[in-house]
């Protein structure tokens, strides 16, 4: 459980990262990408906060599942949001949703199978 704990904080950072960077990258003339990075980047810091601070293997699968759904939202947001014109904007989000979904991904798989019991 302290690897998913760890993981979960990665993806914090990256949750921070996400709406902190139409700041940084600037945004003018996008508030889609504004919006949607500070919105995605709060429910991801949000989720993954929460997940890492659960005791609950389940509450934490369905955290990082939920997450995942968000990495793959980033990746196409650019896209369906229309600002996939401006490159920092583009590729800060593909970067961005890739490295959410896969440690959305590595912390599913570390965390422990529950016991399945015969019916």
């Amino acid at each position: 459980m302290k690897r998913v704990r760890t993981i979960n904080w990665g993806l914090a950072v990256m949750g921070a990262w996400v709406a902190l960077a139409p700041i940084l990258l600037g945004s003018n003339g996008t508030p889609a990408y504004r919006w949607n990075g500070l919105i995605v980047g709060i429910l991801v810091m949000a989720l993954a906060l929460a997940a890492a601070l659960s005791t609950d293997a389940q509450n934490s699968k369905t955290m990082n599942w939920i997450t995942a759904a968000l990495g793959v939202l980033l990746l196409l947001a650019p896209f369906i949001l229309g600002y996939s014109v401006r490159a920092a904007a583009l590729w800060s989000d593909i970067i961005s949703g890739i490295v959410i979904l896969g440690l959305s991904a590595w912390a599913e798989s570390a965390l422990p199978n529950p016991i399945e019991h015969p019916a």
